[in-house]
């Protein structure tokens, strides 16, 4: 079995494009990298002896971070002997009195020591440093707001492209409580985002999203009870138009006008309003999908056996369509990292102890002989912007060449 998969990878990756394969190494090694930021760039070692007694700051760092610790009181580490210390002896945060005043990487480079190898800020905050756990921030939003924007997204088109203006019929009952089930989803939606924990807000606000779902799945089917007259409801010319009015704002602006009210936002309301503003894309692109496939003779057949529209959905449907929205979902991931970097550059972003490619480019902005400040995050964004690209070109060939355009 072990033999199998070995050949079947061998053949997939000799199969692909050399830019294809240099962009996946990429991608994989920034993931890689973001996933273990803590390790790679931190000030406290990743092993020392104190007294005896083996400690693992950095490492009790990373599991603090997950969640997977809780935090408790500092540990003071300075005194230890034997101290393996991180690849870059850095936090993000950590200013280094000797760097102070913007050390290009030449002279970082000369420096005694620890060395900085991408050069400083004015503060002598390490720029690689920087760079690391900024790579973590831009992963993360990209990642956790195409998700937010997905889930509801891909479920609202799919079911508006197959309703139609004709195909949901409701009793008032359902109607009725179908209103209050979305009020009630909005309220908690609000509710959820007063919690002070950011990773629980993003868990609760997926799990309410879903149980909305679900609830919708179960709650509208037709009624077909005796002496109960239904109504079509015209869902998708209220849809459409809906999106009309709201894709007539400029997204950037609109997220600006949020961003001054909220002044510095945390990450996980940074990745809401993200995907407030990315979530008609995804049920655009659903909608379209669906509405070719369920043209088709295979759901016509479903509908004859008399399926219900959510399996129908689920198990017809969207094997067909998912490529399709996986490069959706690619795309957005790019859109949101270059988004999250715009609204940081000019001092919108993420919170000042947060550091991220874009904060250090509005750095670079502010004091432009300090060239490293800009070309290094510059690059790193270019680099892994090209990379999605190229794999986006890639997917998109191959739907095109299957589906035979």
């Amino acid at each position: 079995m072990e033999g199998l998969m070995k050949i079947r990878f061998a053949q997939y990756w000799q199969n692909k494009s050399a830019t294809y394969r240099a962009a996946l190494l990429v991608i994989v090694g920034s993931l890689f990298i973001a996933a273990i930021a803590n390790l790679v760039a931190n000030e406290k070692p990743l092993f020392c002896i104190c007294e005896g007694r083996w400690h693992f700051p950095a490492w009790r760092d990373y599991a603090e971070y997950t969640g997977l610790l809780r935090k408790t009181t500092a540990f003071e580490y300075t005194d230890c002997t034997h101290r393996l210390p991180a690849p870059v002896p850095y936090s993000p945060s950590t200013i280094d009195p000797d760097g102070s005043g913007y050390l290009s990487p030449s002279a970082g480079w000369a420096l005694h020591g620890k060395k900085h190898w991408l050069g400083t800020d004015a503060l002598g905050r390490d720029v690689l440093a920087g760079m690391i756990h900024g790579t973590r921030y831009a992963w993360l939003i990209g990642l956790l707001s195409t998700l937010l924007a997905g889930i509801p997204g891909i479920f609202a088109g799919m079911a508006i492209g197959y309703w139609k203006d004709h195909k949901l019929k409701l009793t008032l009952f359902q109607g009725i409580g179908l209103v209050l089930s979305f009020l009630l989803w909005i309220y908690e939606f609000l509710m959820i985002g007063s919690l002070s924990s950011g990773m629980v807000r993003m868990v609760l606000l997926v799990a309410w999203t879903a149980l909305f779902i679900w609830v919708c799945s179960k709650w509208l089917k037709p009624g077909r009870r005796s002496g109960l007259k239904t109504f079509s409801l015209p869902v998708d010319s209220l849809f459409m138009r809906f999106i009309d009015y709201f894709e007539s704002f400029p997204r950037l602006f609109l997220m600006m006008a949020l961003l001054v009210f909220l002044a510095r936002p945390s990450g996980a309301l940074l990745i809401v309003l993200i995907a407030f503003i990315r979530w008609p894309l995804f049920a655009q692109v659903a909608r379209a999908e669906t509405l070719r496939e369920s043209a088709l003779n295979y759901v016509k057949a479903s509908e004859n056996l008399g399926l219900p529209w959510y399996r129908i959905l689920s198990r017809h449907i969207w094997p067909n369509i998912r490529s399709t929205l996986l490069v959706t979902a690619l795309f957005s991931v790019s859109t949101a990292v270059l988004l999250e970097a715009s609204l940081s550059f000019i001092g919108l972003g993420l919170k000042l102890e947060s550091v991220t490619w874009g904060s250090i480019l509005n750095e670079g902005r502010q004091y432009l002989p300090a060239w490293w400040l800009s070309v290094f995050p510059g690059l790193a964004m270019f680099i892994l912007l090209l990379s999605l690209h190229w794999i986006l070109d890639e997917k998109s060939r191959n739907g095109a060449h299957r589906e035979g355009w």
